[in-house]
């Protein structure tokens, strides 16, 4: 009875270290697309960022120096169009994450049904 769980443990394991793995190179992927140029610089699309630069605009700043992300100022001479530019980039990037880390959730939830069948001795499969 032992010998017959531990190749499904196996299979249990190395199906989460997959998704984890899936999950590990998308969250970077979205990160290296949330980076847009601007001015010069290179700026994280953030939601702390996007605040920040609304912030500056309602304060009725027309150009402001920022950080970059590698900590070297930039002046941006368009803050309003800069506002737009990142928000456009993080919701579509954004969205493209949602639909990519949704389909690897369903590859998961199949192979959970899968094993879940294996354990309770339902598998048509042997």
């Amino acid at each position: 009875m032992e010998k017959e769980k531990s190749p499904k443990l196996f299979t249990a394991y190395k199906t989460r270290e997959t998704y984890l793995n899936q999950i590990r190179l998308l969250k970077q992927s979205t990160n290296e697309k949330l980076i847009i140029g601007r001015d010069g610089g290179l700026f994280m699309c953030s939601q702390e960022q996007i605040n920040f630069v609304n912030l500056l605009l309602r304060a009725d700043y027309a150009s402001a120096v920022m950080f970059d992300k590698n900590e070297t100022p930039i002046m941006i001479e368009n803050l309003k169009q800069f506002e737009i530019d990142m928000l456009e980039q993080y919701m579509s990037v954004m969205n493209e994450m949602f639909v990519d880390y949704n389909e690897i959730y369903k590859e998961i939830y199949k192979m959970k049904d899968i094993l879940n069948d294996m354990y309770s001795g339902n598998s048509t499969q042997e």
